[in-house]
């Protein structure tokens, strides 16, 4: 969670337009691919993946 948040903190850190340009025309990318956005969001959700087993349980209810 940590890596991933210092992930965005870099992504959306810059204020370069061309790494800005960069970062856009990516997420509008993964915004047009269903599937590839559907695991993302999953995954950000903690839905799938490495989930703990508190977490497992709680889901299934």
């Amino acid at each position: 969670m940590a890596a991933g948040m210092e992930a965005f903190k870099q992504l959306f850190g810059h204020q370069q337009p061309w790494l800005k340009l960069l970062r856009n025309m990516r997420m509008n990318a993964l915004d047009k691919l269903s599937p590839v956005k559907q695991h993302v969001v999953m995954q950000a959700m903690g839905l799938s993946g490495d989930v703990p087993l508190l977490a497992k349980r709680l889901m299934d209810q």
